[in-house]
């Protein structure tokens, strides 16, 4: 079989993909370019400030809708949000339809039966290190991503990261759940020591609950639910979430959850969650639950179903009373308390596991949504997963992400069609904490990756009208080496071939609405052989094929498909409304393209209308 030819394809592509709308008694609008005197109406809406502080205007039981766009908070601080719902009738934020929102700064929750979710709250500050010691240097001014000082509050399905912590929630802000977040790169580093965690928590009464959320790559804890003797660590459930890696941005890994400090954590639960570092000994990562030696350790404690992963330390458990502990495995070393009492429920082990186990947990909040995570122990390249638990349902667009990536091209898309996909277990891209960073965040070892699925586009969510946007190849914009050349059997007669060293051309679609989009090229293979170019999403190469048949010197439809191992899946692309341009560069010749189709017919082939 020839060589494979490598081509790159640059496209702008939504980060986000399209919600339910969910309604409230009213609805109103927020929009980046909103107004104090707008109407909070979608022709003439409020500025997010405005709308935050404006508690006689949106009631219990509304929703705001947040157009599409970066909202910079003043000196990439804080949004106060004073709205305030009601028992059974909270106040919805969240993104109009399918557009990404960003919060360039923080959110202080203020009122209680608020339901934050679908948005992404980063910082731009560039200043990440600092000659400042302790934990409020005046130089790091960042804030928490979402800090919650209210009762009955929601968070779900958020992307909070480059703060100084992630989500916070404290002692007098009951009832809270934080649920489906992605919380990664958040902290600074100083003198002392590497500071901020993606959770940073403490809680009175009620309860407190974290769950399915993934957390990793913060500079010093991935949970630390802590306090002094003045304060409270009672009544958390720690559920499903995924917490890896961290401590890696601060310079050497640390704990990914710590929950103990100096007041005794009444009732704690933690079921079925996963944690990992690496299995090389000594590193140092771990997880600690009593705080560990100096703690006050805890009572009624429930650890069920958790799969704790590290070569420094899988688990210490100082001064608790164990009210269950069962079905866990430990795979690292143990400190600080007798494990034989336990050994008969749970698994105590340092070795090496033989095969793959692969976990698929779907999310409560969106349909054909999940995390995949996969601990690759047999270092396969591809690893089958099924994703039959995942909430999608036959004819669903789907895509894959590595949320080490997160903003990186898909590492799979597809149609699904009941089947088991091949997850790709060689990515090494990864999204590194924004400014000034003293230290290098490198992707996990083969062994060990977390993907997010999500449904694009289902068969009953489609746009009434198909938008198809064609375009003769030789009509768009190409590089000096790319020629346009005579070709009887081309559409016009007319088509553009690459020269053996290569070129580029790049065309740009104006698109009437955002939808789903399935590309074809018609091309041929001018050497006669086999072929294929690499797509990728700007600079996040992806294994991503279009392939031509060996041996097939004609012309001939090939659409946009995603190989991972050795099967194939057809990839589609959330595109916006407005302006696309597509680029292909490519690395080598023996390829002529004559024409481009762009469409959001899912269900069209070029052979059958051409």
């Amino acid at each position: 079989m020839a060589d494979t030819r490598t081509w790159t394809w640059l496209v702008v592509l939504a980060m986000f993909l399209a919600l339910p709308e969910c309604y409230g008694q009213q609805s109103h609008f927020v929009s980046p370019d909103g107004s104090p005197a707008g109407k909070g109406t979608i022709d003439a809406p409020w500025d997010l400030r405005t709308a935050f502080n404006h508690p006689q205007a949106i009631r219990a039981g509304d929703v705001l809708y947040l157009r599409g766009g970066v909202y910079d908070v003043p000196g990439k601080l804080n949004f106060n949000c004073r709205l305030k719902g009601e028992h059974d009738a909270a106040i919805t934020i969240r993104p109009w339809r399918s557009e990404h929102v960003v919060i360039d700064g923080g959110i202080h929750v203020l009122g209680e039966w608020i339901i934050l979710r679908d948005l992404e709250v980063r910082n731009t500050t560039n200043r990440r290190q600092t000659d400042i010691a302790g934990s409020f240097p005046a130089d790091i001014t960042q804030p928490t991503g979402i800090n919650v000082f209210a009762a009955n509050v929601r968070v779900i399905n958020n992307v909070v990261r480059d703060g100084s912590n992630g989500l916070s929630s404290w002692r007098d802000a009951p009832d809270n759940e934080f649920y489906g977040n992605i919380v990664f790169n958040n902290g600074w580093s100083g003198p002392d020591r590497p500071h901020g965690h993606g959770v940073y928590m403490q809680n009175r009464s009620g309860r407190k609950v974290l769950e399915d959320n993934l957390i990793f790559n913060n500079f010093e804890y991935g949970i630390q639910i802590y306090g002094s003797s003045e304060t409270y660590l009672n009544h958390f459930h720690l559920e499903g979430n995924v917490v890896f890696g961290n401590g890696a941005p601060g310079g050497a890994l640390s704990r990914n959850i710590l929950l103990g400090g100096t007041t005794v954590a009444e009732s704690p639960v933690l079921v079925n969650n996963i944690t990992y570092y690496p299995l090389t000994p000594g590193h140092g990562g771990d997880n600690n639950v009593g705080y560990y030696p100096s703690g006050s350790g805890c009572k009624g404690l429930v650890m069920q179903g958790n799969y704790f992963v590290s070569g420094g330390l899988a688990l210490t458990l100082h001064n608790c009373e164990v009210a269950r502990m069962e079905d866990n495995t430990f795979l690292g070393p143990v400190r600080a308390f007798d494990k034989e009492p336990y050994a008969v429920k749970n698994q105590f082990t340092s070795a090496r596991p033989a095969d793959n186990r692969v976990i698929v947990r779907s999310n409560r909040y969106e349909k054909g949504r999940a995390h995949i995570v996969v601990f690759n122990w047999e270092r396969r390249a591809s690893v089958a997963v099924d994703l039959s638990s995942a909430g999608l349902v036959e004819g669903d667009i789907f895509e894959i992400r590595d949320v080490q990536n997160l903003t990186g091209t898909p590492v799979v898309t597809g149609r699904y069609a009941g089947s088991r996909i091949e997850l790709p277990m060689n990515s090494s891209a990864v999204l590194k904490p924004h400014g000034d960073t003293r230290h290098d965040v490198t992707h996990t070892d083969s062994e060990f990756g977390v993907f997010l699925v999500r449904r694009v586009s289902g068969t009953t969510d489609r746009p009434a009208a198909a938008v198809t946007v064609e375009l003769e190849a030789e009509d768009a914009n190409r590089g000096e080496t790319v020629a346009a050349e005579a070709a009887e059997d081309a559409s016009a007669g007319t088509a553009i071939r690459f020269p053996s060293d290569g070129g580029w051309v790049a065309f740009t679609a104006d698109l009437p609405a955002a939808g789903i989009y399935r590309l074809w090229i018609r091309v041929r293979q001018d050497r006669g052989e086999a072929s294929s170019f690499q797509l990728s999403g700007g600079d996040n190469p992806a294994n991503v094929f279009v392939d031509a048949a060996e041996g097939n010197a004609q012309w001939r439809w090939i659409g946009a498909n995603q190989r991972s191992g050795d099967a194939t899946a057809d990839r589609y692309f959330q595109l916006q409304q407005g302006a696309v341009t597509i680029a292909f560069a490519a690395a080598d010749g023996a390829l002529s393209f004559d024409r481009f189709i762009l469409t959001s017919d899912l269900s069209f082939h070029p052979d059958r209308v051409l």
